[in-house]
């Protein structure tokens, strides 16, 4: 099998004590709804799954967003702090936002839903675009803050697929890139700089606004530049810092303004679908009824810039509850170490789009 030499795996720790729990549960009703099962659920969801009449009169259905209750301390979104309430402000206001790693504002923008705004999409094959100007309350490495998924779920997952996970995460990820496919959670992280799509970082005062953001990083990485003294283009900048001798003396300081964003075209949040050239794979299945993402996270500390939960009504109510105890018998019979439950062709594509969901795209 072949060794694994750019994924780094590190160790996890736990958002999901005797506190944390009775916090999420006190927010919701203390127990899952009526009708779903429980297994393999983490406890921090039990009594935060939206209501069916909670998906029915959201503003932004088939999908409803809300903090994240796995955020160590609290997180307020447009004025909420809640781990039920949908967030209005998504695709509708420039939303202010404080964790306890950052503050400062949020724009969150999703494709194909009730809320989306008229003509933001058009000409783009994005599905989410996220921008966030904020101010650091404390030091940050560079090569720990990321954006990602993490699945909090248990899911039975083969054998073949879990070698095949690691070994194409080397590939498919930047080098600098974290995985972990073991325990949970399970992730992929994406370091911010080799990441975004755009990142602007600048003196307080002296900002852009969300809009008007343009490429410039000089102020934390003064050797990011073209021969003239100029600031690399976005792509060259991603690739720059993918490489850690770039960047290991850098990090996010209190005192600047950074502005970032990104996006991708992989990941439909509308519809709970990845596409990515003949797979199309219905996440709501696969997900195992754990929420999609969209997440800042300082991996070192286990501590958020800001995440939120994007709940789908599939993911509870339809193809997803449905097509749990189908999935998890697959898996138990793809369990062999060889290429079984479909071979590690179809478990490679799988990932290597996992990878690229994560930035791209226009």
């Amino acid at each position: 099998m072949e060794t694994i030499v750019s994924a780094e795996i590190r160790p996890r720790v736990s958002a999901t004590g005797p506190k944390k729990v009775a916090d999420a549960a006190a927010e919701g009703s203390g127990a899952a709804p009526a009708g779903i099962s429980t297994r393999g659920l983490n406890p921090l969801l039990l009594g935060v799954i939206p209501s069916r009449e909670a998906f029915q009169e959201s503003s932004h259905y088939p999908i409803l967003v809300t903090n994240s209750p796995f955020i160590e301390g609290k997180q307020v979104i447009d004025g909420n702090s809640s781990y039920t309430e949908n967030i209005e402000g998504i695709n509708t206001r420039v939303m202010d936002f404080e964790s306890e790693v950052t503050y400062g504002k949020l724009r969150i923008d999703i494709r194909s839903v009730k809320s989306t705004r008229p003509g933001f999409f058009d000409g783009k094959k994005r599905f989410v675009e996220v921008a966030v100007q904020a101010q650091f309350k404390r030091e940050c490495k560079t090569d720990s803050l990321c954006i990602g998924q993490e699945l909090q779920n248990d899911v039975a997952l083969p054998v073949w697929m879990r070698q095949v996970l690691l070994n194409t995460a080397a590939k498919a990820f930047s080098s600098t890139t974290r995985v972990e496919v073991e325990g949970t959670p399970r992730y992929f992280m994406n370091p911010v700089l080799a990441a975004c799509q755009l990142i602007n970082v600048s003196r307080p005062g002296e900002e852009p606004t969300l809009e008007d953001a343009k490429e410039d990083v000089r102020l934390m990485l003064p050797k990011a530049v073209d021969s003239h003294g100029n600031p690399l283009p976005s792509e060259k900048r991603r690739k720059w810092c993918d490489v850690p001798a770039n960047v290991c003396s850098a990090s996010y300081k209190p005192g600047l303004v950074y502005t970032f964003k990104f996006w991708q075209h992989y990941a439909d949040f509308g519809d709970y679908r990845l596409s990515v050239g003949w797979l199309n794979l219905d996440l709501s299945v696969f997900m195992n009824r754990f929420p999609m993402q969209l997440t800042v996270k300082d991996v070192d500390s286990n501590t958020y810039a800001f995440s939120v939960l994007v709940w789908h009504e599939r993911l509870v109510y339809g193809a997803g509850a449905k097509g749990l105890e189908a999935g998890a018998a697959a898996a138990q019979l793809g369990g062999g170490s060889g290429g079984g439950g479909g071979g590690p062709g179809v478990g490679s594509r799988l990932f290597a789009g996992m990878g690229r969901m994560l930035g791209g795209g226009k």
